[in-house]
């Protein structure tokens, strides 16, 4: 292997490409980002550990607002006793990232809103994701590409 394709490698690894545009990622968005991805690979442990990062990187962006909701919702599911709990904690974590990201001047990658009609019996799911293929973090890989993107931010 060259040194190009390990740096590649280790580029990808280690998340330092984790957005598809130029931007790299900020910390208060990259412990959502595994998180959902976690949800996506049903990662009980990579879960908790991913909400426990959200705590910590929130409280950089200061108390209050949508940060004090993200940061009750991210010890939820660190505390949740199962995928199918921290599956159901998702919308709320997500809501409140959405509201943080429309209300504030914070900088941030191309996010894709994304949505799955058939989460929670039919009443439907949103995420936010880095990327605009689908891979759906409330069923993970029994219907991995089921939604679609709903808006672009």
């Amino acid at each position: 292997m060259n040194f190009l394709s390990r740096f590649w490698l280790l580029a990808m690894v280690t998340g330092l490409l984790a957005c598809e545009s130029n931007m790299p990622m900020p910390s208060y968005l990259s412990g959502y980002l595994q998180l959902k991805d976690a949800l996506v690979a049903g990662d009980f442990d990579l879960v908790q550990a991913s909400a426990s990062n959200i705590i910590t990187a929130i409280d950089s962006l200061g108390q209050g607002g949508p940060q004090a909701t993200i940061a009750q919702v991210a010890k939820a599911i660190a505390g949740a006793d199962g995928i199918d709990a921290q599956r159901k904690l998702l919308p709320e974590l997500t809501n409140a990232y959405r509201g943080l990201l429309s209300n504030a001047d914070l900088p941030h990658p191309t996010l894709y809103y994304q949505y799955c009609p058939m989460a929670f019996d039919n009443q439907g799911g949103y995420w936010i994701s880095d990327k605009e293929e689908i891979m759906n973090p409330y069923f993970g890989d029994q219907m991995l590409h089921c939604g679609v993107v709903k808006e672009t931010f």
